[in-house]
């Protein structure tokens, strides 16, 4: 499921520097686990949080905590449409409660786990791509 995360990632996020995918990947590798902005940052070799910070908004991207959280509901829409993984199996496998996780899609979305689903991934991915700043979305025109 990662690799297909990272490539949706990749394609609707094209116009992001080496450094913005990098942050991307390990945030998708993770699943979006890293417990504090600090721990990404010095898995990515930065010096520190706000250094992060700098990075992610010189990108467009959105702050950590938001930009993980998407990431995270993007990929759990794209284990139930691929397979019907209900949200509090995701969880038992990750050894967290159920009830986190729809916290977690509540906050990042505003919607309900069954308001997601309904919506689907394609929505969940625009929705990320809409926050973030346009000049990092690769336009696609079509010749008609």
């Amino acid at each position: 499921m990662r690799p297909l995360l990272e490539n949706l990632l990749d394609c609707s996020l094209a116009g992001l520097s080496p450094a913005g995918h990098a942050v991307i990947h390990a945030i998708t590798r993770s699943r979006g686990r890293f417990v504090t902005s600090t721990a990404l940052a010095a898995s990515l070799g930065l010096r520190d949080r706000h250094t992060l910070d700098r990075l992610l908004q010189s990108e467009g991207l959105p702050s950590y905590k938001q930009l993980s959280g998407w990431i995270r509901v993007l990929g759990w829409v794209l284990e139930w449409e691929r397979a019907r993984v209900a949200l509090s199996s995701s969880a038992l496998e990750e050894g967290l409660n159920a009830e986190v996780y729809g916290r977690t899609v509540q906050r990042v979305s505003g919607l309900t786990w069954t308001e997601i689903r309904a919506r689907g991934s394609t929505w969940v991915l625009l929705e990320l791509v809409g926050r973030c700043r346009p000049t990092t979305i690769t336009t696609v025109r079509l010749i008609s």
